[in-house]
């Protein structure tokens, strides 16, 4: 019996040495307190009229590596980042521009900005790069000479197949003529101030193109035309 009470008086010593206080953490509380709307402790930002989301109906969230928010709601998908310029804080992806279908399922933030988005019919990787002006207008002049040129006239275009470059359809319309007057124009400014042989080019090329439309008959010789259209072409 005594060595019982022994060995039992040496483990509660043990234990009694071994023993720290509990480190107590604060956890945050919610508190809440009610103030009229007029009340001086209220802050003057309060009373402004928040800016509204372009949609509701949030499926999912997440924070990109860059610190922006992206919500995925059943419309679509919307970027909050109120450290960016004010037009920027809040920006809107939808379509098929950006994604499969509109009904965001889930979020993944990448590596480097951007975001992957599941939807209901398939996946978006939407990257944020940074880019010039110059850099991003040439991405765009490669875009009208693939897709756009159509005997020289900057003309419509659009997918025969969904989301598929390749299957890129050209097709005539009666903006024809204004956007290529204006793909001209635009060309004709970029020579002056860069002096691109391809600008030149470009200029050239639409200009011409331009002059088919004029004039269309002997007795209207002050009637432009507005697009092309090939004999036997439909």
């Amino acid at each position: 019996m005594s060595r019982i009470f022994f060995c039992s008086f040496s483990l509660l010593v043990l234990s009694v040495s071994a023993w720290e206080p509990i480190q107590l953490k604060s956890y945050p509380q919610r508190v809440r307190t009610f103030y009229s709307a007029n009340d001086a402790a209220v802050p003057a930002a309060i009373r402004a009229n928040a800016f509204p989301l372009p949609v509701g109906n949030i499926t999912a969230t997440v924070r990109a590596s860059d610190g922006a928010t992206w919500l995925g709601t059943t419309q679509g998908l919307v970027r909050v980042d109120f450290s960016a310029p004010e037009r920027d804080q809040r920006q809107y992806f939808a379509g098929q521009r950006y994604l499969p279908d509109d009904h965001v399922k889930q979020l993944a933030a990448d590596d480097s900005g951007g975001i992957w988005a599941r939807t209901r019919n398939g996946v978006s990787h939407i990257e944020m790069k940074p880019m010039t002006l110059a850099q991003k207008a040439e991405v765009l002049e490669k875009r009208v000479r693939e897709r756009h040129d159509r005997y020289g006239l900057v003309a419509s275009s659009y997918f025969a197949v969904s989301g598929d470059p390749a299957s890129n359809r050209r097709h005539d319309t009666d903006n024809d003529g204004l956007w290529t007057a204006m793909y001209a124009a635009a060309e004709c400014f970029r020579y002056a101030v860069t002096k691109s042989p391809e600008a030149l080019a470009n200029a050239r090329k639409s200009v011409e193109a331009r002059s088919m439309l004029v004039p269309l008959h002997k007795d209207y010789d002050s009637f432009v035309g507005c697009a092309l259209m090939l004999a036997g072409s439909g």
